[in-house]
């Protein structure tokens, strides 16, 4: 088996809403419909950045490019981001980096929040 360097993806900035639902926190996506929820803010920020890892690894491993199957969110979530308040802080997940032993190999240093909003 032949060693191939990593190589690295980039992935565009995402926009994040949180909103409580039925006594929890819900962070929804809007470019790519992708959810999770938590006790907390950060516990649902926590919990998307764990979802949004799966779903990355697992387009890698069907070799298609990440997130490219998933559909933006409804445009009532956009509706309700215009209208949100902004978070004070912007974020970053770290994804993990996958093996290199394995072709395609991936390295996906970071992915940037470009902004959280709360309502």
């Amino acid at each position: 088996m032949s060693h191939q360097e990593p190589r690295q993806i980039r992935l565009p900035p995402l926009n994040i809403l949180f909103f409580k639902e039925q006594g929890f926190w819900v962070a929804q996506c809007l470019q790519v419909d992708v959810t999770s929820q938590g006790e907390t803010i950060e516990d649902a920020r926590k919990s998307f950045e764990r979802v949004l890892v799966a779903q990355v690894m697992s387009d890698l491993e069907e070799k298609r490019e990440p997130l490219s199957c998933l559909p933006e969110a409804p445009a009532k979530f956009w509706h309700q981001f215009r209208r949100a308040s902004a978070l004070a802080e912007r974020g970053s997940i770290h994804l993990p980096e996958l093996p290199t032993e394995t072709p395609p190999a991936w390295m996906i240093p970071y992915l940037t929040l470009d902004e959280m909003r709360v309502i």
